[in-house]
């Protein structure tokens, strides 16, 4: 790809009808690990008083795309920042202003892609505000968005997007006019108004499933996505189990103290191979059979609900942060199903929640929660070569994505 455009020139795409201003929640100062340059270390123990421990923590060597970053900032034994006041304040920027706080902090929740079409801007729902579609939009965010663009270049100067090396299916390369001319068509399909104030439509679901066929259309046939290797479960019971593990990885029991960010792949192979003719969804502390989550009907949500969950999907496929360099060198078609998948899980969260509740509905505010943290759980992932390898055999099937959508009804 080649070399990112000077800041001053560069041209910033902006996902439609999106909006952020920072609500000051104080939820990105809880819990979250802070990376920090040789730069923030610097300006924060300037300020710390004279006898005080260093509240930083040398990092051991992480990932290529992490080495920007040196220390972390310690937590309080509660898991918020160590300056996050009772009132949700940061004391780094009431003391220093905004330039006084650490680099990531002053990035969330922005982030961009460097695409074969430009330069994507998208945010996290991690953010209360972006939960919420409350604030300016970004398309009216132009000069602080490239701002904020170099200072995500500062970051991660080694954040190199190779678009080249894309596959449609594991195995099955995909060229760049292929892809630009899919991305052109996934970008009528989804947003087909020109309007940038106003959001996607709705069932962004039905909207993947119309992506996946485009690109099943350049496939040799169906059957070269379903590469299922013969084993004794059933179709549906396959479909169960990759649902549970992949709950359990998006959903752990205790999301704050859960450091383990891959897939359990052996796990689900041993699933599969057993053939188990039961399979629980435990991704919460009360395990249910599918059955009880198939007969309880969600029908359609609020339009609130499906409003943020539609939200979701879309700036994760407007971004490109579903396949290839963008998303842990998926396929596009298990990128695509990927997405189909975790839509289906926050459906199934719901179901579970109102089971849970004895309840017939659930609040905005709730299913915010349940979104928040699959967002945490898709930024912390660290998944394995096996773990790529096991979901580009399971996920690009064509009836597999047929029948998910059934379970979260």
């Amino acid at each position: 790809m080649p070399s990112s455009p000077d800041v001053a020139t560069v041209v910033i795409k902006t996902p439609r009808g999106i909006r952020f201003d920072c609500s000051g929640c104080g939820n990105c100062c809880l819990q979250w690990p802070v990376p920090l340059t040789p730069r923030d270390v610097e300006a924060i123990e300037t300020h710390q008083p004279a006898g005080q421990p260093s509240p930083t923590r040398r990092l051991a060597a992480g990932r290529l795309n992490m080495q920007t970053f040196t220390h972390s900032l310690e937590k309080k034994s509660d898991g918020r920042c160590i300056f996050l006041t009772d009132e949700n304040r940061c004391q780094l920027h009431a003391r220093h202003g905004a330039p006084g706080k650490p680099s990531m902090c002053r990035l969330f929740p922005y982030t961009f892609s460097e695409t074969p079409v430009g330069i994507c801007a998208s945010v996290s729902f991690a953010s209360s505000a972006v939960l919420f579609n409350s604030g300016k939009l970004l398309s009216e965010q132009t000069d602080f968005l490239k701002e904020k663009y170099d200072l995500f270049q500062e970051l991660f100067p080694t954040l190199q997007l190779d678009w080249k090396t894309a596959q449609l299916l594991d195995g099955t390369a995909l060229s760049l006019e292929s892809l630009q001319s899919l991305h052109y068509e996934y970008s009528e399909t989804i947003t087909p108004n020109a309007d940038e104030t106003e959001l996607p439509p709705t069932d962004m679901y039905a909207k993947l499933r119309q992506m996946s066929a485009r690109a099943a259309n350049l496939l040799p046939s169906r059957s070269a996505a379903e590469r299922m290797p013969p084993v004794e479960a059933r179709p549906k019971i396959i479909d169960q189990i990759v649902l549970k593990y992949l709950a359990k990885l998006y959903f752990p029991t205790d999301v704050f103290s859960n450091d383990v960010f891959d897939l359990d792949i052996g796990g689900l192979m041993k699933d599969l191979v057993s053939a188990p003719d039961l399979v629980l969804f435990d991704a919460n502390q009360i395990p249910y059979r599918f059955k009880d989550l198939i007969q309880l009907k969600l029908g359609k949500l609020e339009p609130a609900l499906q409003d943020l969950l539609d939200r979701f999907l879309y700036c994760r496929v407007f971004s490109w942060l579903y396949f290839g360099p963008g998303f842990h060198h998926l396929s596009l078609l298990a990128g695509i199903h990927h997405l189909m998948h975790l839509a289906v899980l926050i459906r199934l969260k719901i179901k579970c929640f109102m089971l849970d509740h004895n309840s017939q509905s659930i609040e905005i505010a709730d299913m915010a929660e349940i979104v928040r943290t699959m967002e945490r759980r898709l930024t912390q992932l660290q998944l394995s070569s096996n773990s790529i390898a096991g979901l580009e055999v399971l996920l690009p099937s064509l009836e597999r994505a047929d029948r998910i959508g059934f379970l979260a009804e």
